[in-house]
C-alpha cells in the first residue's frame, strides 16, 4: 500500500470510485478528479463508478485507466465502466450501477471512517503544532536569558574580586533567575498538555492500522466480485465497448 486520503470533491459534484486487483491510495486534484495509486497496476482487470451525489470514494486502480476514458464516459450521469482484457467498457444502465455501488459500498464505508479518523489526527496534530511553537518560543526565551545570566555571574565575580557592589547585579540575577523558573514550570505544563493527546494519536493510529487491513480484505472481495459483475455485463450485452 502506497497511501490512502479521504476525498471530499468530485467532478461536477460527482465522485469517482475506481478499483483494480490491488489496494492503493487516492488523492483528489483541484480539478475536482481523483487520481490512485495500486501495487498490481498491470493487472487485466479494472473499473471505476461514476456515482453523481457521493461524497467520499476508494480508488484501487491504475490512474492511467481512468484518464484515458474520462471524457467518454462523462461525469454527470451514474456508470460503470471497466477494463477487462485489453478492451474498455461503459455501462449505463442505473440497475447495473447500483449493483456495483451495492459491491463496494463496504470499501466506501471503510473509507469513510478512515476519513473521519485521518480529521481527528489532524486537528489533533495541529493543536500539538501549536503547543510546539509554544514550547519552542518558552525555549528560545530561556536561551537568551541563560546567556544573560551567564555574563551576569562573570560580571559578579569579577566585582567580587576587585571588592565593588555587586548589589545591582545581584538584584538583576535574581529576576532571571525567577524569570526562568517560571518559564520552566511553563514548560512543565505544556508538556502534561502533550501528553492525553499523544495517547490519543497511538489509538487513533491504532484503529487506522486496523482499517487498514480492513480495507485491504474488502478490496479483494470487492474485486472478484466486480470482475464477475463486469464478464456477466458483456455476455448480457448490456456493456458498450469503447472504442
Amino acid at each position: 500500500m502506497k497511501r490512502a486520503l479521504p476525498l471530499a470533491a468530485a467532478i461536477a459534484a460527482a465522485s469517482l470510485m475506481v478499483a483494480g486487483a490491488g489496494w492503493a491510495g487516492t488523492h483528489v486534484h483541484d480539478h475536482g478528479y481523483s487520481t490512485g495509486w495500486s501495487d498490481d497496476s498491470g493487472s487485466e482487470f479494472s473499473y471505476g463508478i461514476v456515482a453523481p451525489g457521493e461524497n467520499s470514494m476508494t480508488v484501487v486502480s491504475d490512474m492511467q485507466d481512468w484518464e484515458s476514458v474520462r471524457d467518454r464516459v462523462g461525469s454527470d450521469e451514474p456508470a460503470l465502466w471497466f477494463r477487462l482484457r485489453g478492451e474498455t467498457w461503459v455501462v449505463r444502465d442505473r440497475d447495473w450501477v447500483d449493483r456495483a455501488m451495492d459491491i463496494t459500498r463496504p470499501m466506501r464505508e471503510i473509507g469513510k471512517k478512515q476519513g473521519k479518523i485521518g480529521r481527528e489526527q489532524g486537528e489533533i496534530g495541529r493543536y500539538q503544532g501549536r503547543l510546539g511553537a509554544m514550547q519552542g518560543r518558552l525555549g528560545a526565551e530561556q536561551g537568551a536569558l541563560g546567556a544573560r545570566l551567564a555574563a551576569i555571574s562573570m560580571r559578579l565575580a569579577m566585582r567580587e574580586r576587585r571588592g565593588g557592589s555587586t548589589a545591582e547585579l545581584e538584584r538583576e540575577k535574581d529576576r532571571i533567575e525567577r524569570r526562568m523558573e517560571a518559564l520552566a514550570d511553563r514548560q512543565r505544563e505544556l508538556a502534561r498538555y502533550h501528553e492525553p493527546h499523544g495517547e490519543r494519536m497511538a489509538d487513533l493510529g491504532a484503529r487506522q492500522a486496523e482499517l487498514g487491513e480492513l480495507q485491504r480484505k474488502a478490496s479483494r472481495h470487492a474485486n472478484a466480485e466486480m470482475r464477475q459483475l463486469a464478464e456477466d455485463a458483456v455476455d448480457e450485452r448490456v456493456a458498450e465497448r469503447l472504442r
